[in-house]
Order: C-alpha cells, then structure tokens, then sequence
C-alpha cells in the first residue's frame, strides 16, 4: 500500500488529491496496479497466450489488497470490477521517428484469442510503448458499468487464460468516420449531429492499427462509411484540472455484431480538448441528445442513453 501511495503522490505531481473520498486501500492498490501493467506490458512472453498466466500470480494477491481482507477483488481478464469504468481508459502511445517525423504505432494482435477488447490485454505492445492507463476515480465519468462476465478456460481460476469476455455499460454512442491523416496519424468526424460533422478531431491513438486498417478504412485511407464506427465518451480529465480546460476522453469503437446482439469492439480511444475541438467542446454539445440516438446499435435506450455491449 504505501508504494501505491508514493506512485500517486508522483501522478499528482504535488498536487492535492481530487479524490479524497475514494477507500484509500483501494486506490493506492489500483495505482499500484497501474504500473504493474504499464510495465509489464513492455515484457516479451515466449507464448502469447501466456500474457494472462504469466501476471496471475501477482493479480491473486493484489485481489486481496485491491479488495480487501477476506473480500477479494473480482479480476476482469487484466482489470479490476472495482472502479473498472476509470480503467477502460488505457491507451497506446505511438512511438515518434524524429528524423522522418512519422507516427508508427508498433502494436500486434495475438494469434488467438487472448482477452475482450475492452482489455489491454487483447493485444500486444512489447515493441513499442506498451500500455499507458488512466487515472484512478469514480467522478467525472460519463458512463456507468451495467455488468461484466468473462468466461474462463479453466472454471475456478479467474487469473488464466480467458475464452471470452463482455462488458453491458450505459453511455452515449455517437456515429462517427474514421480515416488516415499524413505521417502516420488518424483522424475522426462525426455523423449525423448537424453543425458538429464539419469539425475533425486528431487526437487519436488506435489500439492496433495493423490489426484494424483494413476494416475500418477505405483502401486509399479514406474514411469508409460503412465501417461501424462510434463514439462514446467516457470521462472529463484531468482530474486536477480545471473545468474550463478538462480534456473530453472517449472510447472508439467499432461494430461488431449487428441484431440481434449488436456487440462493439474497442479499437482506440481519443481525447477532445476545449482549444482543439471548439465546437463539440462548447457547453459538450457532443453530449447533446439527437432524435437519431434511438436508433445506435444498442440494447437499451433510456434518458438519451445507451446500453452498449462491448466483446
């Protein structure tokens, strides 16, 4: 607990902690777990579908501390049910040449299945930067997890090798297309939101372009209409900032499976800035209500949100 305590410390930079009220156990556990992964996620395994077996000896006895005694903490295939809306938002750095100015994220995808997308642990990062995750909160959140169940190769060993996974959360999808920008970066615009649609947004980091390019771009790199692209927003961040100047994080996401189960897999995350993004920042028009929303690929549509299914 206290070398989870002095890596908050060193987050905050100082700062005062914006989130006195969380159990203290529990999150100085999860930032301790923070750098477990970030770590861990740079270290080459010899069998790629050993990347779960290979930490389940650690994630048991963070169970007990992130949980507490007697009360161990349910493991989500490399994520924790304890604050696990804050921890969906790791991302992959891209890794910068200097000399040709060019972004390249060096991400792979396993062989086989290994973890649902909403984890880190769905795909490889040892060549490049490995994970970046989130900070640890249950304020300023715009979605709300409605249930998680995995499916365990081995019953009984929630830390082995996972068969497949699913997450239910409650948030707001928005339509979007995805296309390529010059020097290896990728840009976003929205559908269907009127005034909106015009504004791109640049500020992106895809878990596995690799893997994806082929489905979610045209073959020049243009967007491709219907590639199934969406965008939930998640979380105002920093936490230490001030509102005015608060990034906006959101999920990418990308459908998988249409009726009857519209299942969508997590394929990037992007930030909007109140300087950057003008438009879908002031007053969060992105987070306005549209009469087209009923009709997202959902399971449930309340109060303007969405019951999405992420695999």
């Amino acid at each position: 607990m206290h070398d989870g305590k002095r890596l908050r410390q060193i987050r905050l930079r100082g700062l005062n902690d914006p989130d006195p009220h969380l159990n203290k156990n529990e999150v100085y556990s999860l930032e301790l777990w923070r750098r477990i992964v970030e770590v861990y996620s740079k270290t080459a395994i010899t069998k790629s579908e050993d990347k779960l077996i290979a930490l389940s000896g650690i994630a048991k006895l963070m169970a007990d501390k992130i949980g507490g005694s007697g009360s161990p903490a349910e493991y989500v295939a490399g994520l924790w049910k304890n604050q696990l809306a804050s921890q969906l938002l790791w991302k992959v750095d891209p890794d910068f040449d200097r000399l040709t100015k060019v972004f390249t994220t060096q991400t792979t995808a396993p062989e086989s299945y290994r973890a649902p997308s909403f984890s880190w642990a769905s795909i490889n990062t040892e060549t490049g930067k490995g994970i970046t995750t989130a900070e640890v909160t249950d304020t300023d959140l715009l979605l709300r997890v409605d249930d998680v169940h995995i499916t365990l190769e081995t019953e009984g060993n929630p830390y082995g090798m996972v068969k497949s996974g699913r997450l239910s959360i409650w948030g707001k999808l928005r339509a979007a297309v995805l296309y390529k920008k010059p020097r290896g970066c990728f840009g976003w615009k929205l559908v269907g939101r009127g005034d909106l649609d015009g504004e791109v947004h640049t500020n992106v980091y895809l878990d596995c372009p690799e893997r994806d390019e082929t489905r979610i771009f045209a073959s020049d790199g243009s967007a491709n209409d219907d590639a199934g692209i969406f965008i939930v927003p998640v979380a105002k961040g920093e936490r230490t900032a001030s509102e005015e100047s608060k990034y906006l994080t959101c999920l990418i996401l990308q459908l998988e499976r249409t009726d009857p189960s519209n299942e969508l897999r997590r394929i990037g995350l992007t930030r909007l800035s109140p300087w950057a993004d003008k438009i879908a920042m002031q007053d969060y028009k992105i987070l306005d209500v549209s009469e087209g929303d009923q009709f997202m690929p959902h399971n449930g549509y309340e109060a303007g949100l969405h019951r999405i299914t992420l695999v």
